[in-house]
């Protein structure tokens, strides 16, 4: 048995129809501006009750997290080690490193790194700027392997207001 090549036809019937769904897709866009305004108010109105009820909690536990540490560093000396286990937690001290240097100095650094063959301490990322290659001879791209695809592809534009011939 033969296969047959089922042939679809549009939906949209004639020009008067595709004006239609324009229009259509006009409002369904406009509505969804509605849509977003309502939700960006509504998330406007929890962030502010979030904010109102979560300022005195963040501000007590500031003020416990000060009061735990004045009276750590009081009793230091009660520490087993570098920290002490209680019911809720462990409190105590631990080493902490960073890295200080001032960002004017930070192309000097480079450069002397560089110079001293510590190029590995230095990061660098290269990538292609597709947009000046896409706009290069056709010879330059195949020699690297790329080629420009172009497609002919639909679009649509929705007007504001009805254009009126």
């Amino acid at each position: 048995m033969a296969r047959k090549r089922v042939a679809s036809e549009p939906v949209l019937r004639d020009w008067a129809a595709v004006d239609t769904a324009l229009r259509d897709i006009r409002e369904c866009r406009h509505a969804l501006v509605e849509l977003g305004v309502e939700k960006d108010r509504r998330i406007d109105g929890i962030k502010d009750e979030y904010t109102r009820n979560a300022v005195p909690l963040q501000n007590r536990i500031k003020r416990l997290e000060g009061d735990g540490k004045d009276y750590v560093d009081a009793h230091r000396a009660e520490l087993c080690g570098k920290s002490r286990v209680l019911t809720f937690g462990t409190v105590g001290y631990r080493l902490s490193s960073k890295l200080v240097i001032a960002s004017s100095k930070v192309a000097e650094a480079i450069a002397a790194l560089k110079a001293m063959g510590k190029g590995e301490l230095v990061r660098t990322s290269e990538t292609l700027d597709r947009q000046a290659l896409a706009k290069q001879p056709a010879e330059l791209l195949e020699s690297i392997g790329a080629y420009v695809k172009q497609s002919d592809e639909f679009y649509y534009d929705v007007e504001d207001e009805p254009v009126t011939e």
